[in-house]
């Protein structure tokens, strides 16, 4: 959250406890664009442009007896803080809101991250992070073809993501996985599905995100303007602000993946949900959803 009056934090729950946790962003030089933030190894991460992470959470502090009871006083506990790597090696070689597009790698220490250019042509490219060093690996100009997050699918031994090519958005993609480890490389491999999830193009579409439901299971979370309020687009406040229309229509779609018998990727089990419709908050439009699976 970066509230403009107010301190910016970063909430995090606890699903164990249902603990709620504010806690401050570490200090970077970068107000705007947002950082990528990813669990890595039992670790979250966030990449800036310098690299922290969270590690264990500090020991609740000693619960004293009183008459053979233990009593719980009103003390805080010790903050959960970020840790900032301040090697050369682990400062990103990439603008962070240039990222459009990461992946876990299936060993479970290794992220991988396409990128675009922001001042210089060597921030372009694909990078993998290596959490037990803690140091970036280019692999190359080129970049893969997904947008957002990718997952790792064991079924399909490929990652999972949707497609960020013109001809393919809305689409889902699937990838083969990059070595760990190698120097520079090639575009891997990469499948796109026929089954279309959604319209980039429509006019009303703000955005889309893919939830991976574990497996091979997936859903499509997207954000449309409510088709009532077309009027209302590009009405704006006194003030100059832009102001989006009062309603905004979310729909699921779930749905598995495969490869066929010629090896081409598939889509099964699909199923949409009836969309539920959401009175907004604020202005701004929101352009996409935050969804995640516990």
């Amino acid at each position: 959250m970066k509230p403009p009056d107010v301190s910016p934090a970063i909430l995090a729950f606890d699903t164990a406890t249902s603990a709620l946790v504010a806690m401050p962003w570490p200090k970077f030089r970068m107000n705007f664009g947002r950082p990528i933030l990813i669990s890595i190894a039992g670790r979250i991460f966030l990449f800036i442009n310098d690299t922290h992470y969270l590690g264990d959470p500090p020991p609740p502090p000693p619960l004293p007896s009183i008459w053979g009871r233990t009593y719980q006083p009103h003390q805080p506990q010790e903050p959960w803080v970020w840790t900032a790597v301040g090697t050369p090696e682990a400062r990103l070689p990439f603008t962070a809101s240039c990222g459009h597009c990461h992946a876990l790698h299936p060993d479970g220490c290794t992220l991988f991250v396409s990128a675009v250019y922001w001042a210089d042509e060597s921030e372009q490219g694909t990078f993998s992070f290596d959490t037990d060093r803690l140091e970036w690996t280019r692999h190359g100009d080129w970049r893969l073809p997904f947008l957002g997050q990718a997952y790792y699918v064991a079924e399909l031994d490929a990652w999972v993501g949707i497609c960020r090519h013109k001809g393919g958005t809305g689409h889902v993609c699937s990838s083969d996985v990059v070595p760990v480890g190698a120097g520079p490389t090639t575009l891997p491999r990469w499948k796109l599905a026929e089954e279309r999830l959604f319209d980039r193009e429509c006019p009303r579409h703000l955005g889309a995100r893919l939830v991976h439901m574990g497996g091979a299971r997936f859903c499509v979370v997207e954000y449309t303007w409510h088709e009532g309020d077309d009027e209302m687009r590009c009405k704006g406040d006194p003030d100059g602000w832009y102001v989006g229309p009062p309603r905004v229509v979310v729909r699921l779609t779930t749905f598995g993946v495969k490869y066929g018998a010629d090896g081409e990727l598939r889509l099964e089990s699909r199923r949409a949900r009836c969309p539920n419709v959401f009175n907004r908050a604020h202005g701004f439009p929101d352009t996409y959803p935050v969804a995640f699976w516990i």
